[in-house]
């Protein structure tokens, strides 16, 4: 027992295994990283809702709009707010990226999408967005969000409206 190191409580000697240096480094980034992931779990958890819930459908010739997004502005004072639309054409309305809902009151809706673009002619192409709905000042589109809710918004959008 000549190569055994002695020391009190321990004993190592040359078949003694350490753990590789590659598990003390993934070790270490797991418990070096854990309060920096537990940061960010936090994150967006107890933020308030901005208001009543606003949830909807966006279609075009009876075809949901698969992406884009919808856009609420106040007719008075007040935050604007936006929803993200989904394969399906559905959206929920978010007035910043962690609060869901929108102050209750009455809003314009306009649309930016990429199926608003014109063709060579001037005009709009077939089954795409017209371009009334992507102008705040022309769509023409207003709801009353109420704070008793349901909110439940359906536009069905027509590629002959101009």
């Amino acid at each position: 027992m000549q190569n055994a190191i002695r020391l009190p409580g321990w004993k190592l000697s040359s078949q003694t295994q350490f753990p590789s240096t590659r598990n003390r480094v993934g070790w270490l980034l797991v418990w070096g990283n854990l309060p920096f992931v537990l940061f960010l779990w936090s994150c967006g958890k107890n933020v308030p809702d901005a208001g009543p819930r606003a949830t909807g459908v966006v279609t075009l010739d009876g075809r949901p709009i698969t992406s884009g997004t919808v856009f609420f502005s106040p007719k008075q004072n007040g935050s604007s707010a936006f929803g993200v639309l989904g394969a399906d054409g559905r959206f929920e309305a978010y007035t910043s990226m962690s609060q869901k809902g929108l102050a209750a009151g009455e809003y314009r809706v306009y649309f930016a999408t990429g199926e608003a673009e014109e063709d060579s002619s001037g005009g709009d192409p077939p089954s795409r967005l017209p371009r009334k709905f992507t102008d705040l000042a022309k769509s023409g589109l207003e709801v009353t969000v109420s704070s008793d809710g349901p909110n439940e918004f359906e536009f069905h959008l027509k590629s002959t409206d101009t």
